[in-house]
């Protein structure tokens, strides 16, 4: 019995660990996406200043303040990453000022990361 349920223990890690590498292959294919569509984006879009946009002054200000200044910028935040505040410059962003920023980038041909 001692052999079965090391081969058991054994089992249990290599699923784990597969279950490990599937999640990180589907994350790696995810980034490939967003860089291949990115690549069809001009440079110039994406090193648009958020400040030559016509996003309000709140939003502006608030994105400004995270450290988030052109549409590049812009592509690598979650919509997620609002709702958490994860930065104490978004807390202000309800739900229309994602709106506000997601119909920006939809001008552009662009997204929010993660919202292929």
């Amino acid at each position: 019995m001692d052999e079965i349920t090391e081969i058991d223990t054994q089992v249990y890690k290599l699923r784990a660990q597969i279950h490990e590498l599937n999640k990180r292959r589907i994350e790696l294919k995810k980034q490939a996406k967003r860089a291949a569509k990115q690549e069809a984006v001009p440079a110039e879009v994406l090193a648009l200043p958020l400040s030559a946009t016509n996003l309000s002054t709140r939003v502006r200000n608030s994105l400004k303040n995270g450290d988030v200044l052109t549409n590049g910028d812009l592509t690598q935040v979650r919509k997620s990453d609002f709702r958490r505040g994860w930065d104490r410059a978004f807390i202000n962003l309800g739900e229309g000022s994602v709106a506000e920023i997601e119909s920006l980038l939809l001008t552009f041909g662009l997204t929010l990361k993660g919202e292929e």
